[in-house]
């Protein structure tokens, strides 16, 4: 599940968090003059390219930001992250994207944050299950292997256990 987020009865394991940064394609940036989040009200609505696996991620985002008057559902909507990644690196428009999702792109300059926020955005990923589940041997053993693979977020500090219990 995303947070961050208390869940009164179950345990949650924190998995994931990664900043949310806008990114758009250099060309793109420059022909706008993106420089603040302000910025985005001269380009409107339509412009904000968004993910039907993150539907409410602009709206979030925009609060943050302090950019009133934007209505996230008017532009174009993509299947997922990559796909509206791709097209705000094709000067589609903008787009809000986990900084680790993007970050091969930025290198490669297909794509660029223009901004940060001062507080930063971030996203959270939980693995939320049943106190009973964790006696289970296949839960035990599926939840070490997914700590595991998220292993790296947590040696850079990003990432602890929430309610544990063992």
């Amino acid at each position: 599940r995303p947070g961050p987020r208390q869940w009164p009865g179950y345990d949650a394991d924190l998995l994931i968090s990664d900043e949310i940064v806008l990114v758009c394609g250099p060309e793109y940036c420059a022909r706008h003059q993106i420089e603040a989040p302000r910025d985005l009200l001269r380009l409107g609505s339509a412009e904000l390219l968004r993910s039907l696996a993150s539907p409410r991620l602009w709206q979030g985002w925009l609060e943050m930001a302090g950019v009133p008057g934007l209505v996230p559902d008017c532009g174009p909507t993509y299947s997922d992250s990559v796909l509206t990644c791709r097209a705000a690196a094709a000067e589609q428009g903008v787009a809000l994207a986990p900084r680790s999702l993007v970050e091969a792109d930025l290198a490669a300059g297909l794509l660029m944050v223009p901004f940060t926020l001062k507080s930063g955005y971030q996203i959270f990923f939980y693995l939320v299950y049943p106190p009973g589940e964790r006696k289970s041997r296949a839960f035990r053993s599926f939840r070490a292997w997914l700590l595991t693979r998220t292993r790296s977020g947590r040696e850079r500090g990003e990432a602890e256990a929430v309610a544990p219990r063992v």
